[in-house]
This record gives structure tokens, sequence and C-alpha cells, in this order.
């Protein structure tokens, strides 16, 4: 059965492999593959405190605190994620395992991303990019890169790193890879102006979370999506979408995405003249980022706080 399982999962079909584990864990007597099984499952499907949950069951070692490092990073929480990938790359140095290390490069640079710190990020996917030596760890350090330099302002190295990775994943026929890879194009297009195209890609890695399981990756595609129907002039669509990503981002609980729904938002309210709306959705951003300090995000509320304040009408696209 567990050659079955992890053959579901290299295949992200992650409701087949979570029924099944379920239905091995009623007759197991050695129940910790089956709960890593369930921790890598639950991550992938975007439930980060139902994975941590399960991780507690998991034995101490580097891979182990990889794992949880990026579940924290998911529930917005950099310092843990921070401590618990320090204490793996340790371990991986002393151990002197190079893949190892790679991979702790690449989870420490989303956590600088998603923490608000998109140049160390990116100097951390750099690192990965150049140690690995598998395919679809090129991939995923590709995507950091493109991830980091569009937050950066590359917008071109951004836009040809996810096409290398989302040609790596195809051959590698990785459907999450191809996911992730998508909505990184969409992205990518998006601050190019080509929101047609945009919307193209944002569209398939919506399809593709879905059928993976995949609500919190979905909504992150959905977010990026509402912005470039906006700009497409489909504005009713935009604010549809937007508050669909919403939803999910509630669901989970994730200050976040929810900063981002807000700020995109208010974005949407003052281009359409209604400050008074869009000064309740900056507020709303003011309130998590007391609680979350990303410098990143605050500067990007700092721009539509003086647009605003201002009663600036022009158009601004978020990265």
């Amino acid at each position: 059965m567990f050659e079955q399982i992890e053959k579901l999962i290299l295949q992200c079909k992650y409701g087949r492999a979570l029924a099944l584990v379920k239905k091995a864990l009623k007759a197991a007597h050695d129940k910790n593959v089956l709960y890593r099984y369930l921790v890598w499952i639950y991550r992938m499907k975007g439930d980060a405190g139902k994975a941590l949950h399960f991780s507690r069951h998991l034995e101490k070692s580097a891979d182990t605190l990889c794992e949880k490092a990026i579940l924290y990073r998911m529930k917005c929480d950099f310092e843990k994620a921070r401590k618990e990938i320090s204490s793996a790359g340790s371990i991986f140095r002393k151990q002197k395992d190079k893949e190892g290390l790679s991979f702790v490069f690449w989870v420490r640079g989303g956590i600088e991303r998603y923490g608000g710190r998109p140049r160390t990020g990116y100097g951390f996917f750099a690192r990965a990019l150049r140690t690995s030596k598998s395919c679809q760890g090129r991939g995923y350090a590709l995507c950091g890169l493109g991830g980091t330099g569009r937050l950066l302002g590359k917008f071109d190295e951004s836009l040809g790193n996810y096409r290398e990775a989302n040609r790596i994943f195809k051959n590698e026929k990785d459907r999450f890879g191809a996911a992730y890879s998508s909505c990184g194009l969409g992205s990518a297009l998006r601050m190019k102006n080509d929101f047609r195209k945009a919307k193209e890609f944002y569209k398939k890695a919506v399809s593709l979370y879905e059928k993976i399981g995949d609500e919190w990756n979905r909504a992150y595609s959905m977010w990026g999506d509402a912005q470039a129907e906006w700009f497409l002039e489909n504005e009713k669509d935009a604010k549809s979408i937007n508050s669909a990503a919403l939803k999910i981002f509630s669901k989970f609980k994730d200050p976040r995405g929810k900063f981002y729904c807000y700020i995109q938002a208010a974005n949407f309210e003052r281009m359409s003249g209604n400050f008074s709306a869009a000064e309740k959705f900056y507020l709303k951003c003011s309130k998590i980022l007391k609680t979350l300090p990303l410098l990143y995000e605050q500067k990007l509320l700092g721009i539509q706080k003086k647009l605003i304040r201002k009663k600036v009408l022009s158009p601004v696209l978020i990265p």
C-alpha cells in the first residue's frame, strides 16, 4: 500500500492518497511513515494547520525540520520558520549533504520572500539554483527567482525564469510545479502589461490547483487573475474573484493572503474613485501589518495610502 500511496502523491492525486493513508492508519502498528505522508499531503493541499498537527509525530531529523519550516512559513510565523530551517542547515552541513543544503536554501528563500524580504530571498534562491543537481530542484529554484525577481522589478528576468521552470515541470510531468510556474508566468506577464496572456496562465494555474485539491495556492492564483481581469476592464469579475480568494485565505487564517486581497480591494476602489471604501480596506491592511511586520508589504501599503489620501485615480499594478 505504501508504494501505491507514494505513487498517488507524486501524481498529485492527494484526495485518493489521503483516503488510503487514513485507511492504513487503522491497521498499522508503525505509523511513522504514514504520519509523514499526512504531513506531505496536507501541506500540498495548502492546509498548514493540519500538517503541523501531524508533524508532531515525526522523528527528529533535518527533513522534518525543513518540513516544519515550510509549514511555519505558510502560517506566517517567520521567526519559527527561520529557526527550524537554520537547524536543518546545521545538520546537512555536518552530513556534507549538498542536495539537502540546496533544499535548505530554497526553503529559506521562500521564508524571506513571504516574510517581506524579497532581496534576501532572491539571494537564497540563487544559491539553491547553483547547488541543486535535480531537475525539479532547479525548477523550484527558478520559480523562487522568478517570484522575488518580480518583486524587485526584474520583470524580463522573472518571465524567463518562470518559462524555464515551466518547461522543466512539463518534462518531469510535475503537475504541482506546472501549476506553480503557470501562476508565476501570469504574474510576470501581468507586470509587463500583457493582461490577456496573464489571464490565460492564471486560469490554467487555478484549474490545475483545483484538480490537485490545493485551495491555498489556488487562492494566490485567483488573486493575480483578479488583477488581470481588472485591467482587461472586467471590473465586476475582478472584484468577485478577489472576494472568493479572500474567503479561502480567511478559511486558512492566512493574514498575508488577506492583506493582499484587502490592498487589492483598496486599489480597485481607489481607481474607481470610491475613496472612502478604499480607505476602509486600507485600514484593514494596516491592522494586519501591526501584528505581521512585513517590510515589503509596508512599502506597498504606503504607496496606496498616498494615492488614497491625495485622491489619485491613476491605475497602479500591485506586484
